[in-house]
């Protein structure tokens, strides 16, 4: 995704994190509808902001920004979906458990393995340039 917010068509990505922001806004604006839910609404609310900040603040112009927001952005959207058949008892049902943590956890491993793999990548990188000057 940094290829693409980086190269010729980036703008696109304000787009793609504004939209991103709206979902998560219209979801805490659904839940409303339960009672009792407002931990979870603040806890989406917070990491709609966030997407909206991380579009506005571009990645290469303001990385450590952009690169915050969007961290921000996972571990709350975990934390919420870990709380939301805790705090919601119309989620108390055992197949909304399994799907709202599977799909936590599975965010949440993803979201390490794309930094382990950029991370790899950069190392990669360095280590050619070293062995190319010498």
């Amino acid at each position: 995704m940094s290829e693409l917010a980086l190269g010729k068509y980036g703008s696109f990505m304000l787009f793609a994190f504004f939209s991103f922001a709206i979902s998560i806004f219209v979801s805490q604006q659904v839940l409303a509808l339960y009672q009792n839910s407002m931990p979870i609404r603040i806890l989406l609310l917070i990491p709609s902001c966030f997407l909206a900040g991380a579009g506005i603040f571009k990645l290469g112009e303001h990385t450590n920004s952009h690169v915050t927001l969007v961290a921000g952005v996972f571990v709350l959207i975990v934390i919420s979906m870990y709380l939301l058949p805790r705090l919601i008892s119309q989620f108390h049902e055992r197949s909304s458990v399994i799907i709202c943590w599977v799909l936590g956890f599975c965010t949440a491993i993803f979201v390490a393995l794309g930094q382990r793999i950029d991370r790899d990548k950069n190392e990669l990188k360095f280590s050619q340039r070293f062995h190319r000057e010498r």
